[in-house]
Formats: C-alpha cells, sequence, structure tokens
C-alpha cells in the first residue's frame, strides 16, 4: 500500500501564521504537523519509499523539513488547483497499487488511521465522524450503509457526517478515481475539491463508497487560528495522554 499525503495548498485562512510557510509545518508542541501524519503512518507499518508527498505552496522549506528519504510530487500550479487534482499527480507513484489518501492538516490519534487501513481490503473506506459537524465540515450523506453524497451545505437533516480528510482506495477503485479525475480535469474542473468533484460522480456512477467511524477518537483538521490553538492547548493531551 501507498500513502499519499496532501500538502500543496496555501492555508490562507491562517492568515499571517502561512505566510511564509505550509500550513503542515506549524507546530503543535513543537512538533509540526506533518511529523505527526508520518509519524502515524510508520507506526502504521509504512515504510518510507511508500510515503509520497504532494507539494507545491513553500515546497523547499517542506522538503528540507522532511528530507530526502520520501517520494515528493510537485504540483507547481498549486494556486490553481485543490487537492483532487494534485492527487492526480500522484498516479504513477500509486501505481496498481492500495492507497491511503491524507491531508496534511489533520492532527488526530493514529487508531483512526489503523482503523481505516484494516477495513475490508477489497473496499473502499472514507472516515467519517458521524453526528457531529460545523458549517466548514464537508459533511456526508448515507443510503444503504454506503456514502451517497458529499456537501458542505447538507442540512441537518440530511447529514450523517464529517468527512475527516482520510480515505483508503482498494486496487480495483483507485484505477476508477484517476479515471473520474482525468476526465474532471479534461473538460477545466481543476479547481474541485475531491469529495465533490471526485466522490459525488463515484456515488452517482454507484461506485460503492463506504466508511469507517472515528468512534470519537481526537482529532482535527486544522484550517483556522482556533484549531491550531485548539490543538495545542487541549487535543494534543487528549492524543497522547500522559
Amino acid at each position: 500500500m501507498k500513502a499519499v499525503i496532501l500538502a500543496a495548498g496555501r492555508g490562507t485562512r491562517l492568515g499571517n501564521l502561512t505566510k511564509e510557510i505550509s500550513k503542515c509545518l506549524l507546530q503543535i508542541k513543537g512538533r509540526s504537523i506533518i511529523d505527526y501524519s508520518i509519524s502515524n503512518l510508520k507506526a502504521c507499518g509504512f515504510e518510507s519509499e511508500d510515503i509520497g508527498i504532494i507539494v507545491g505552496f513553500q515546497k523547499e522549506k517542506i522538503m528540507n523539513h522532511l528530507g530526502n528519504e520520501y517520494t515528493y510530487i510537485i504540483n507547481d500550479d498549486f494556486t490553481e488547483t485543490n487537492d483532487m487534482a494534485s492527487f492526480y499527480m500522484a498516479k504513477d507513484f500509486i501505481g496498481d497499487d492500495e492507497c491511503l489518501f491524507l491531508h496534511s492538516d489533520v492532527f488526530c490519534d493514529v487508531n483512526i488511521i489503523k482503523n481505516c487501513i484494516s477495513a475490508n481490503k477489497d473496499k473502499t473506506h472514507l472516515v467519517i465522524d458521524a453526528g457531529k459537524w460545523t458549517e466548514e465540515s464537508m459533511k456526508v450523506e448515507m443510503k444503504d450503509n454506503r456514502l451517497v453524497r458529499f456537501s458542505k451545505e447538507l442540512s441537518d437533516a440530511e447529514t450523517f457526517g464529517d468527512w475527516i480528510g482520510i480515505a483508503k482506495f482498494d486496487k480495483k477503485m483507485i484505477k476508477e478515481v484517476f479515471k473520474i479525475i482525468k476526465n474532471q480535469l479534461d473538460v477545466g474542473n481543476k479547481n474541485a475539491w475531491m469529495a465533490t468533484g471526485c466522490f459525488n460522480e463515484m456515488a452517482q456512477n454507484k461506485h460503492e463508497l463506504y466508511f469507517v467511524l472515528t468512534e470519537n477518537r481526537p482529532w482535527i483538521e486544522i484550517d483556522f487560528e482556533k484549531e491550531l490553538n485548539y490543538a495545542n492547548e487541549t487535543l494534543y493531551n487528549e492524543i497522547f495522554p500522559i
């Protein structure tokens, strides 16, 4: 299995904190967010050569920070693209293998990733935090135990939970994922998000998207300064209790 960390974006909602560095290099208790992600991956059995990192904004700083043991995939078009187009750039790195997809701004309990990896290997699973969400959440709707729609505009009545930015694609599905993304890019839809541009089309085409739950394990996606502060002041101690 390959793991792909998406770290190309600018993180503009963090204001001056990300003016000169990628938000994955922001620190929680003196350690960069992406360092926690890589530690989690290695705790799940990934070797360095199986980890690909998609970089764009301030790419040299990320690469200098992490060193040369990983595969870097360069997205120089990061100002005009989102995670869907970035992920497509990892196509050759992934090949015909299974793939774990991970946003670089997710700080989480390692068991969330372990559960996603250990779920049925012949099915594609997304990690969902059920029963709670915010206006910024990528909300999901469920039907017949499968995910059928992704949107920040879903009503509370329609919403099952929040996709947290982690997914596992099986070998068969990864080919379909790249086929769908290519079709989206061919019609100029390069600024779409993975959830709304790819997953929605997969669901509409009756591809099977299953889920694993966070089961109330701690996690946060860091988009705003208040979330970074919460990670430092509260969530760290929940993930790494003394």
